[in-house]
């Protein structure tokens, strides 16, 4: 089968590997060439944003393994020219500006990983803007709901929080899936619990619960990846790992160690689960890791800290991805300040050098 830039061909039963994806993520360079031209013909248009929707579709495919340095190089060629659409055209602004607000979601992805949260929140900020252009109510809202993501990353979690009370406003809508409206759910919960209101997070990630359903075959690229219910499971243990810190915060150790005990056995769960019945990105699967050493050091058990920290550093080097090697650093850092004296954690230096 020869593959084209056409983003029909990239469906959940085609049989296109890593090596088509990476090439269908790049827009043609003559295209790109003829787009700069101050009043490109219209099918040259067409074929633009014909070839953007690809590249876009397989990125966000991409990204479910290793693909995030693909991503970073393919999105900033032709997100200008999106841009540039959506103010100067208006026949083409709706459409343009629904494939640059997924751009810049991806851009926000991209500083994620690059560890530079303030970019985050400023792509996300304009992700939310392009959505508001596009008039795609589902793509306001998961744009919205990633700029609380972005804002909680950067430290701003007043911002967090009511940026995902307006993702829980619009997910309102009897048209939003039950996947996207539990995700809101779980992330707000997070935003809660990072302000210490412990039952409004219960509440919320219940909820988040209760309304998730899986996406189909007919569920938008942006947000289909990722989707399951082990994110909801994830936003439960960071919830609990952030109401114990502030727990501890208050001199109440007993109940700071409740809460860390909650959060280990969520991140359990998603460690059970079958790769057979549902996958999870490398990325994601290593922050469980990394999350799971964290929770043992808070709870001073080593034993748990020593194993989930080895593995989830050796993935960590073989993958190289920056935001998970600053999680690892940060959790070690942490054990160290807990055992000071202990020589089973300080030799785990080696294994981040």
């Amino acid at each position: 089968m020869t593959y084209q830039n056409n983003h029909h061909l990239i469906t959940p039963h085609a049989q296109i590997t890593r090596r088509d994806l990476i090439e269908l993520a790049f827009v043609a360079s003559p295209l790109l060439t003829n787009m700069q031209r101050e009043r490109p013909r219209p099918s040259i248009v067409e074929e633009f944003l014909s070839e953007a929707t690809t590249s876009i579709t397989a990125c966000w495919h991409l990204l479910r393994g290793d693909g995030l340095t693909t991503v970073e190089c393919a999105v900033p060629q032709y997100l200008s020219l999106l841009e540039g659409l959506v103010k100067h055209s208006s026949l083409y602004r709706r459409r343009a500006a629904y494939l640059a607000a997924q751009s810049f979601l991806l851009q926000s992805l991209i500083a994620y990983h690059h560890l530079r949260f303030a970019e985050c929140v400023t792509f996300s900020q304009q992700a939310v803007w392009y959505a508001e252009e596009s008039g795609d109510q589902l793509l306001l809202l998961d744009c919205t709901r990633d700029l609380g993501g972005s804002y909680r990353c950067n430290g701003e979690f007043e911002e967090s929080l009511n940026a995902y009370l307006q993702a829980e406003r619009y997910s309102n809508s009897r048209e939003v899936p039950g996947f996207l409206g539990s995700h809101v759910k779980s992330g707000l919960g997070v935003a809660y619990a990072k302000q210490g209101k412990s039952k409004n997070a219960r509440r919320s990630l219940d909820e988040a619960h209760t309304i998730f359903i899986k996406a189909d075959d007919q569920t938008p690229v942006y947000l289909e990846a990722p989707r399951g219910r082990h994110i909801i499971t994830h936003d439960e243990g960071r919830s609990n790992l952030a109401l114990g810190d502030i727990e501890l915060k208050k001199k109440n150790a007993s109940g700071a160690l409740e809460y860390y005990k909650a959060a280990a056995d969520k991140l359990v769960e998603i460690e059970q689960l079958s790769p057979q019945t549902i996958f999870i990105p490398t990325r994601f699967g290593i922050q469980v890791i990394l999350d799971q050493a964290l929770a043992a050091a808070k709870m001073g058990n080593l034993e748990d800290f020593e194993k989930y920290f080895i593995k989830g550093a050796n993935a960590t080097k073989e993958q190289g991805n920056k935001k998970r090697e600053q999680e690892a650093w940060d959790n070690l850092i942490f054990a160290i300040q807990r055992w000071p004296h202990e020589t089973r954690v300080t030799n785990l230096l080696g294994l981040l050098r």
